[in-house]
């Protein structure tokens, strides 16, 4: 970015009168001060833009540090969903055994050993089943702190994300200000160049009025330049 810049308050308040050679009052010492002011409120603007990209390091480094959270809560995720699928077939085999015992024992058995069997296998299930929701109520659990985490990360890059356009944005506005202004100061510096060369060729005339050096120093640097 150009270093030749000016602060966005005095944007808003300077004028630009644009100007032109065919235009024969030109109060010169204006322009002179205008310039003076534009290069001064340059000044600010240069300020304000490095403010502005001061906030660079900080913002790459929360980017990066978002970018390592990511991978951890992906592990987190990956950890769950794994545990999560292993929950599913353990509860499907439960589900799968129960089926099986009340095909077997959801009846009057005819021995005494069918009986026993019957009463381990319940025994052996009810011992599964509580285990089973211990372990569906902590993967319950986890399940709520991986969210947690997941939303948590998608909060602060949103975050990061407004703050990042609102810098962008900012050093738009101070780009575009700054190339507003030095056009303006580039054009103002093109009129007293053509002055002050008009100024140059009148001083060194032998007949100002007659060569036209005269006429041409008017037309270049305003009418109150009458050559005395």
């Amino acid at each position: 970015m150009t270093k030749r810049l000016i602060s966005i308050m005095f944007v808003l308040t300077i004028s630009f009168a644009m100007i032109s050679s065919a235009v024969a009052e030109v109060d010169v010492s204006a322009l002179k001060k205008e310039k003076t002011t534009l290069q001064d409120a340059m000044g600010a603007l240069e300020k304000e833009f490095n403010l502005n990209e001061a906030k660079v390091p900080r913002l790459e480094q929360r980017k990066s540090d978002l970018e390592w959270s990511a991978k951890q809560v992906q592990k987190s995720a990956d950890n769950w969903n794994a545990a999560n699928a292993r929950l599913e077939i353990k509860t499907y085999n439960y589900k799968a055994d129960v089926a099986t015992h009340n095909s077997r024992c959801d009846r009057t058995v005819d021995t005494q050993g069918e009986y026993d069997a019957c009463v381990r296998s319940k025994n052996a299930l009810d011992s599964r089943k509580a285990t089973l929701e211990r372990d569906i109520q902590y993967n319950e659990e986890q399940r709520a702190t991986v969210q947690e985490l997941i939303d948590n990360q998608a909060a602060q890059k949103q975050i990061l994300q407004k703050e990042i356009d609102a810098y962008l944005a900012h050093r738009k506005e101070l780009v575009d200000a700054g190339n507003r202004i030095q056009a303006r100061l580039d054009e103002i510096q093109s009129y007293l160049n053509s002055c002050e060369d008009a100024i140059a060729a009148y001083d060194r005339s032998a007949d100002p009025m007659k060569d036209g050096t005269l006429e041409r120093m008017k037309a270049e640097c305003g009418s109150m330049f009458d050559g005395n």
